[in-house]
C-alpha cells in the first residue's frame, strides 16, 4: 500500500477522529505558510475533511478485540479508514520460505485482515487538465506516460487519466514498484517471458542496475529476485506496458506533508492536560 504516511493506527474511534482533525489542521497550516498555492495540499484537505464529516455522521464500529485497530491510509486513489485485525498465519510460512536452516519456523508471518469502513476518492485529471496544472503542454504529459515516467496514469476507454496525487516526473530515473493484482496475461508473458517466473499478487520493482541498465525485480515478502536486466529503451517499453495494463497497479507514494503525523492517544492527552 502506497501512502504518504505508513498508516496511522488508532485503538479507538476518538483517537481516529482526533488524528484526522490534527491532519486537517496541519494541512491548513502548511497551505497558509506556503509561498505558493499548493493544489495537492488543498486536494488532501478536501478529502480528509469529507472523511471526518462521514465518520461524525455515521460513526465507527466499537473495537472489542485488542488485536483490532483503525488504520488511516492514503493511496494514489483515495483516503480511507480501515478496521484491521492481525492474525498469525503459520500455514503460509513454507510457501513464503520463512524457515531457518534447521527447517523450523524462524518466526510467524503476520498478515492483516481488513475491512474498509470509509473511503473518499481523489479527483482524477485529463491529460489537458494535468498539463495545465503542471504548466506544460499535453504532448509532454503523453510523452511522460509513453516513457514510463508518469507511472500512475491509467486509461478510461481511450483517454488517459492522471490522479491529482501524481507529482510531475523528476529529472533522471526514479525506481518504481508495481503491484500485480491479477493473473498475468499470456500475451504479456509471450512478450516478456521472465514474467512467468513470478507469482500473482507479487510486486515488480524497477531499479537502476548500472550505466544505461535497469533491473526488473520480483519482490515477494521482502525476498527479491532479479528477473531481467533491460536497456533504457526496453525498460521504457516494459513500463509503458505495465502502465497500460489492467493486471497491475503502480504503487504511488505521495509525500505531501512536511510535518510528521503521529497517532494521537486521547487518553494520554487527557492525563497531560
Amino acid at each position: 500500500m502506497d501512502s504518504w504516511f505508513p498508516g496511522v493506527r488508532c485503538k479507538n474511534a476518538q483517537d481516529a477522529i482526533y488524528t484526522i482533525e490534527e491532519i486537517c489542521k496541519t494541512l491548513v497550516s502548511e497551505i497558509d505558510e506556503g509561498e505558493y498555492y499548493n493544489p495537492l495540499l488543498a486536494d488532501h484537505l478536501i478529502c480528509f475533511t469529507e472523511l471526518r464529516r462521514e465518520i461524525l455522521r455515521d460513526g465507527l464500529p466499537t473495537i472489542t478485540d485488542e488485536n483490532m485497530f483503525y488504520d488511516i491510509l492514503v493511496t494514489r486513489e483515495s483516503i480511507s479508514i480501515e478496521l484491521r485485525h492481525i492474525r498469525l498465519i503459520y500455514t503460509l510460512n513454507k510457501l513464503l520460505g520463512l524457515f531457518d536452516k534447521g527447517g523450523k519456523n524462524s518466526k510467524p508471518s503476520i498478515f492483516p485482515y481488513s475491512k474498509t469502513l470509509y473511503s473518499v476518492p481523489f479527483p482524477v485529471l485529463t491529460c489537458a487538465e494535468y498539463a495545465n496544472r503542471c504548466g506544460v503542454d499535453q504532448g509532454t504529459v503523453r510523452q511522460w506516460i509513453r516513457r514510463g515516467k508518469l507511472r500512475s496514469a491509467f486509461k478510461t476507454g481511450r483517454d488517459w487519466m492522471i490522479p491529482v496525487t501524481a507529482t510531475p516526473p523528476a529529472r533522471g530515473f526514479v525506481p518504481g514498484r508495481y503491484h500485480v493484482n491479477s493473473t498475468i496475461p499470456k500475451e504479456a508473458i509471450r512478450e516478456y517471458p521472465f514474467l512467468s517466473k513470478m507469482f500473482s499478487n507479487g510486486t515488480l520493482v524497477v531499479d537502476k542496475a548500472g550505466s544505461g541498465k535497469f533491473n526488473i525485480i520480483h519482490d515477494l515478502h521482502k525476498e527479491q529476485k532479479i528477473l531481467a536486466t533491460l536497456t533504457q529503451a526496453e525498460r521504457e517499453k516494459f513500463e509503458f506496458m505495465l502502465i497500460e495494463s489492467d493486471w497491475c497497479k503502480y504503487d504511488l507514494e505521495t509525500k505531501v506533508l512536511k510535518t510528521k503525523i503521529c497517532p494521537i492517544n486521547t487518553q494520554e492527552a487527557d492525563r497531560n492536560d
